[in-house]
């Protein structure tokens, strides 16, 4: 039986529900960035991108040290079996693409609801907390 679709699945999921965590953390600590930003002027639009882009960043550099992490030795592995070094490399390339378009498209879903949740904040909300 193949598994390797359904381990695909729930490490997205994973890595989802990461991702979605480390934004709901980033809210609770830079809530008073935010107002600041916002009070000199700042988009909802321009905190949304923001905060999408440290998520996507985080969680492309997490995945490619994943990847290389693991797929290093399964390289090595295809060179003793005598597997020609350009059909290694283009496999290597190949996997880490999917690898970063799916982490890419998990982490843009996953991280929209907090993204728009930091953005849609009041600034005096947020300074009388404080």
């Amino acid at each position: 039986m193949d598994l390797r679709v359904p381990m695909m699945f729930l490490v997205l999921l994973n890595a989802a529900l990461l991702v979605a965590a480390n934004m709901l953390i980033m809210i609770n600590e830079r809530k008073r960035e935010m107002a600041i930003l916002k009070s000199v002027g700042a988009k909802r639009i321009d905190i949304t991108i923001m905060a999408l882009t440290e998520a996507l960043i985080l969680a492309i550099v997490g995945a490619s040290v994943g990847f290389l992490i693991f797929r290093i030795p399964g390289a090595l592995n295809q060179m003793t079996n005598h597997q020609g070094f350009i059909t290694i490399v283009k496999s290597v390339i190949v996997d880490m693409m999917q690898v970063l378009a799916a982490t890419a498209a998990v982490s843009l879903v996953f991280g929209l609801i907090p993204a728009v949740k930091l953005a849609g904040m009041s600034v005096m909300n947020v300074l009388r907390s404080e």
